[in-house]
């Protein structure tokens, strides 16, 4: 007699005979079958719930962050700034030209510092040379700002005329000479 090995069927006997067990081999299809499926499910979850959070990180917060640290550090005053553009898309371009914006700013800068620069030495060189010239003649001159009527500058030709001196009109700018001629303003008016 030949003997064969019944035990990796799916089937089950004892002294009422051998019975053909369904639904133990039907379990075992459907977890051969879906076996595939939940690993897929749980490694799709586990990218999600891991991997998206990292690359929008790493592609959005990230290079907006960078940008914002250049933001704050221009408001601080600091004009020299050169941020890396990390990717080439629209974060990228924002990058990119704020970085255009800081050199344009830079120059600017430069630009209107060099000019009050300028100006400066030709408001300095026209305010001596009418010095000069105020100082020599024999009228009286002085200089008030329009707004404030705060004496500015008074030749010593006034001090000579009025017999008054200079830091007089200075400390009491509506003195007797001002009255006089703001006396004769009114008339006219």
């Amino acid at each position: 007699p030949v003997y064969t090995n019944f035990s990796a069927l799916p089937v089950q006997g004892d002294a009422r005979g051998i019975i053909q067990d369904y639904q133990l081999e039907f379990r075992r299809y459907l977890h051969n079958f879906f076996a595939p499926l939940a690993y897929l499910i749980i490694g799709a979850s586990l990218l999600v719930i891991v991997g998206f959070p990292t690359l929008f990180y790493a592609n959005l917060v990230k290079p907006l962050n960078v940008l914002l640290q250049g933001v704050k550090q221009l408001n601080a005053g600091h004009i020299d700034l050169d941020l890396p553009v990390q990717y080439p898309d629209e974060i990228g371009f924002l990058t990119h030209s704020f970085n255009a914006l800081t050199i344009q700013l830079g120059a600017l800068i430069e630009d209107l510092e060099m000019r009050v620069a300028e100006r400066t030495q030709a408001l300095s060189e026209s305010e001596f040379r009418m010095r000069q010239i105020t100082s020599a003649m024999r009228q009286a001159v002085w200089l008030r700002d329009i707004h404030t009527l705060e004496v500015l500058y008074v030749n010593p030709a006034y001090e000579e005329i009025t017999g008054q001196t200079r830091e007089s009109l200075i400390a009491d700018p509506v003195s007797l000479a001002d009255r006089e001629l703001i006396g004769g303003i009114q008339a006219i008016t």
